[in-house]
């Protein structure tokens, strides 16, 4: 197997993810080592950066043995032509979803059929013509999904406090976290509960699912020349050093110009065309538990890249000791069946005269459902044969064609699980963070520095990231998904628990004093002077301890306490 070879490289840590869309350049050798129709528009880039250094996957997703990219063509095709004789008139391609229109970048039917038929004025094409004139148009398109979790593992604390985007979390931003989640202190206690760190969650929803902020999450979506340079920005102010980065933990085959570095512009075009470390297929398939994960890693990256287990549509890796489990979800027919169930259904309920058909008012009905299903229509983009009544058949049709709009866009969906920052540092597992949890943080976090830079990642703390990758589905199937969202919902992830005075340690007075009931009193909380203050804080950390308050005697303690 050939591998080109490529002269720059990169170090990073912690995991990132980069779709890249500059597959034109791609060689294609790993796909097909692994038998796959090639197609360079469906060979993509997948960067992984892993605590030791990136590993680089040729990337490419199937279904039904054929690219995504045809086969989606192949069945927006077939829901199109109406009369099955596989041509596809002026008046059938007008029924092409709006959303398709614009990505395709094109508004007119008979533009469509002009520019297949190289100017001139014919009646139709062939379902052959169209399907590749969609596939030249169709644009490398990935939607991030962060899968709901339950609040206490939800709160994305590396994130909040990476003040300068480098993917960890130094020392220094550790020391400097009281102050960067100030503002987030809703009610000024001086600690920090998930209600408060958890991104876009209202407080006063305690025991509900979360989904993590895909900007939190350590992945760059890659998909235009305009997000590469940011992210070879971000990049570069992460682990480069005077603008330049250091390219001998790259681990390509070429090690002869390991002492090179390169530079934000040599950087953008390595992330482009890339030499790759393994070869990476998605199969899958239109029926459901059929789908498939296939994997080929050159000789030269075992030595970082293992395959620890494989089974039907699953695959577990582990990168220089990294977990990273790669699901291929597949099943389209099953989300039309299910959306074509919901929507009968209500079809039912509206069509209150039983007469099989919707007028317009009973139609207003159903605009509900059909936005849970993932569109927003009117009446008479449906009612084809304007005869002012709708037809199960009419809105079926019409389904599956915004089914074939949403399953043109591949759809990555990303799990977390393992510990988390805000685990570790929850010493006491109340679900807040307290002054001293962040101040013995340090202590906490040493251990899984594993590269010992003095900076803490969620790969190195033990995050783990499942990634599903399949064809795009409506919110109306996620939702459906093993009724994953409704049993989230049932999850004990209440808020803060405090331990009430009762519960405190320490003297009377000292518990009195401690009103966010943390185990420590802060100058805002102590009445005395700053003089007093300072007395009792011993250590010199702005906090009396418990230690420190049960050696005051009785004489010692100050006026009004």
């Amino acid at each position: 197997m050939s591998i080109r070879n490529t002269r720059l490289g990169l170090v990073c840590r912690g995991i990132v993810i980069v779709w890249g869309v500059f597959s034109a350049t791609c060689s294609g050798a790993f796909a097909q080592s692994l038998n796959v129709p090639l197609n360079s528009d469906d060979v993509s880039t997948l960067v992984i950066l892993a605590p030791s250094g990136p590993a680089f996957l040729e990337l490419q997703i199937s279904v039904g043995g054929e690219s995504y990219r045809r086969w989606t063509g192949r069945y927006l095709s077939r829901v199109l032509d109406g009369d099955g004789n596989r041509r596809l008139s002026r008046a059938e391609l007008s029924l092409i979803p709006r959303r398709i229109l614009a990505f395709a970048k094109s508004a007119d039917p008979q533009d469509i059929i002009r520019e297949i038929s190289e100017g001139s004025e014919a009646a139709d094409v062939s379902s052959e013509e169209f399907i590749q004139w969609f596939n030249a148009r169709l644009p490398k398109m990935f939607d991030l999904i962060a899968q709901p979790k339950p609040a206490d593992d939800a709160v994305r604390l590396a994130g909040l406090l990476d003040e300068n985007s480098d993917a960890a979390v130094s020392d220094e931003e550790l020391s400097n976290a009281a102050k960067a989640l100030r503002f987030r202190d809703l009610d000024n206690d001086e600690t920090f509960t998930i209600s408060e760190l958890v991104p876009y969650r209202d407080p006063r929803s305690r025991n509900v699912a979360v989904t993590p902020d895909v900007v939190s999450l350590p992945f760059f979506h890659i998909t235009d020349e305009d997000s590469l340079n940011i992210v070879a920005g971000r990049l570069l102010e992460r682990y480069g050093r005077e603008g330049k980065l250091e390219w001998r933990s790259l681990r390509v085959s070429d090690q002869k110009t390991a002492s090179n570095s390169l530079d934000r512009s040599l950087l953008s075009e390595y992330l482009k065309s890339p030499e790759f470390h393994a070869g990476l297929q998605f199969q899958l398939s239109d029926k459901a538990n059929l789908s498939d994960v296939k994997v080929e890693i050159q000789k030269s990256a075992s030595a970082f890249l293992q395959v620890v287990s494989a089974e039907r549509g699953r695959l577990n890796l582990v990168i220089d000791g990294m977990k990273l489990s790669l699901v291929a979800r597949g099943g389209g027919a099953n989300n039309r069946m299910v959306t074509r169930g919901y929507l009968g259904q209500e079809f039912s309920i509206m069509d209150a005269d039983r007469s099989q058909s919707l007028d317009e008012m009973e139609f207003e009905g159903l605009k509900a459902a059909l936005v849970k299903a993932g569109t927003e229509v009117d009446f008479h983009q449906i009612d084809l044969d304007e005869d002012l009544q709708m037809t199960r058949q009419e809105l079926f049709r019409f389904a599956d064609k915004e089914q074939a709009a949403t399953a043109s866009r591949v759809e990555v969906t990303v799990e977390q699980s393992g510990r988390t920052m805000f685990s570790l540092l929850d010493s006491n597992g109340d679900r807040r963070l307290t002054k001293r949890e962040i101040l013995k943080g340090r202590d906490r976090l040493t251990e899984y520095d594993i590269n010992l830079d003095g900076a803490y990642s969620d790969v190195e703390l033990g995050t783990e990231y499942v990634l599903t990758i399949g064809l795009g589905r409506s919110e109306l199937r996620r939702m459906d998904d093993s009724g994953q969202m409704a049993g989230m919902a049932m999850m004990p992830t209440g808020d803060a628990i405090l331990p009430g005075r009762d519960g405190l340690a320490g003297p009377n007075w000292f518990r009195l004093m401690d009103r966010n009931q943390d185990g420590d009193v802060s100058r805002r909380e102590f009445p005395g002077t700053a003089v007093q203050f300072q007395q009792l804080d011993r250590d010199k950390d702005q906090l009396i301890s418990v230690g420190e308050a049960e050696t005051v005697s009785d004489s010692d303690r100050v006026s009004g306490q």
